[in-house]
């Protein structure tokens, strides 16, 4: 008889498959915020993967005389790279769920577009954060996410021969 072989496990190691160290901090007036309490399971996900983008390095605080005290510095506030592919991969989201997630977190003010990248590969958009959820409330949009680059001949923004 025919040994079996193991079935392979669906989603990998955590582990494995996420090897930083480290943590995630929120501040209280972000997730007490009823921008944050109404996003759905798309944006949560998003919003975590872009505190996650965030950079910090460990620079002398100047204040103190100890030579050894640091304080933590936002590298890339202003410019996260967060791609479709690795929030799929990462984060076993779809297409649409990330086009969703990120929908919402422009409209409500939690990330803001500081590039728009354009149609050509490792063009990325760039976002960055933003507090303007502290102002929202139902029926407020912050920022639409602009539809994406027409390709081909164009004549005054209509597309020919496509």
């Amino acid at each position: 008889m025919p040994e079996k072989t193991p079935k392979k496990p669906r989603y990998p190691k955590p582990f494995d498959y996420f090897p930083q160290k480290g943590g995630l901090w929120l501040e209280r007036s972000l997730y007490q915020s009823p921008a944050f309490c109404s996003l759905s399971k798309n944006g949560h996900l998003v919003l975590v993967a872009a505190l996650d983008a965030r950079k910090f390095e460990r620079v002398p605080d100047r204040r103190t005389k100890k030579k050894k005290k640091t304080k933590l510095v936002l590298v890339n506030g202003e410019e996260l790279r967060i791609p479709y592919k690795r929030l799929q991969e990462k984060y076993f989201m779809n297409m649409a769920g990330v086009t969703r997630g990120f929908d919402e977190l422009l409209a409500k003010g939690f990330l803001r577009i500081a590039y728009h990248g354009g149609g050509g590969k490792g063009d990325l958009t760039l976002y960055a954060l933003s507090e303007d959820y502290l102002r929202w409330h139902p029926g407020a949009v912050f920022q639409i996410r602009p539809k994406g680059i027409k390709s081909g001949f164009q004549i005054h923004g209509q597309v020919i021969n496509q």
